[in-house]
Formats: structure tokens, sequence, C-alpha cells
């Protein structure tokens, strides 16, 4: 994503980016899932999670950025990079319903693809799933092509997830 600054908290997206959101309707959803199989640990919980999540957000900016229209439509939208993210908007529990199958795993993952992201929030989710049946843990992130594309979004994500400290990886 290229975007030239306006201001430290506001970027204008370029048009490739906001071509994704334009092409975007109540029954097309254009953002993309990456889905990842974390082994059981000790160490991971939700909680955990969470505040790893958390702890790394304010280094990550795409993960605070929420898309502001231009008054008119005059131009392309705006990223504008939030102080604060609430968690509960973006970092959901579920739990793998029936015998906890891979099947059954399709089945939420399913529910979660089909509901639009809220621009009226930074763009992103990352959902938590509990109770597959081999003990795994399903980490489901959401977000538009327009945050980001699918290397930078497995990065982000990469990055977002690593719930073993706080830090960032370089």
């Amino acid at each position: 994503m290229s975007a030239a600054k306006v201001h430290p908290a506001v970027e204008r997206m370029d048009g490739a980016d906001a071509s994704f959101l334009y092409l975007e309707t109540p029954t097309v959803h254009m953002h993309t899932l990456k889905i990842a199989l974390l082994e059981p640990a000790d160490h991971l919980t939700f909680d955990s999670f969470v505040s790893g999540t958390l702890g790394r957000l304010k280094r990550l900016p795409p993960m605070r950025r929420r898309v502001v229209s231009v008054p008119l439509g005059l131009n392309h939208p705006m990223w504008v990079t939030q102080r604060r993210v609430d968690p509960k908007r973006h970092l959901y529990r579920h739990r793998v319903p029936g015998d906890g199958t891979m099947r059954d795993l399709e089945v939420l993952i399913g529910r979660i693809a089909s509901t639009r992201l809220d621009r009226r929030f930074p763009l992103w989710e990352l959902h938590y799933c509990e109770g597959l049946a081999d003990g795994r843990v399903p980490v489901v992130g959401k977000m538009p092509h327009a945050l980001a594309d699918g290397a930078a979004a497995n990065a982000l994500l990469g990055n977002v997830t690593d719930v073993r400290s706080a830090e960032v990886p370089p």
C-alpha cells in the first residue's frame, strides 16, 4: 500500500487500494481470511492472545487505521490512525461447533467470512477458536485487500498473533 502523508495520523489511500473498497457490496465482501492452526500450549489462552495482540498494536499502524470518506467523494477515502483500538470490536472468541472436526471448523469459518467489516472501526478482526478435537487452536484473521495485500497481510497477522511475548519481531 502506498500513500502520501498528509498528517501524522492521516494518510491518503491510493487508487488501487480504494478500488477494493469501491467494489464491495452488501453481498460481495472484499476481505481476505488468513487461517492459522496453532499447536496447543499452556501459555496459549484467549486472555494471553488478547494481551499479546494489544501489546503489539501501537507498533503496527495498519491495524489502527480506519477508513474515512472524503466529503462529496472528491477524492479517495483516507486512512485515519486511531490512538486506541477497542478489543471488543476486533478480537472474538468462538467455540468450534459440533464434535470439533475440521468440517465443523469450516462451518464456523464460513460464518466469520459471511459478515462485512464495519468501516466505522479499523478494518480487521481476529477470531480465536477453541474446541477443535485435536487440541489445536484455529485463529482466523480477517482484513480487506485495501489494508494489506496477501504477503503483507500474512506478515502483519504473523506479527500480531505471536503470543510468546509483546515484542514485535523485526
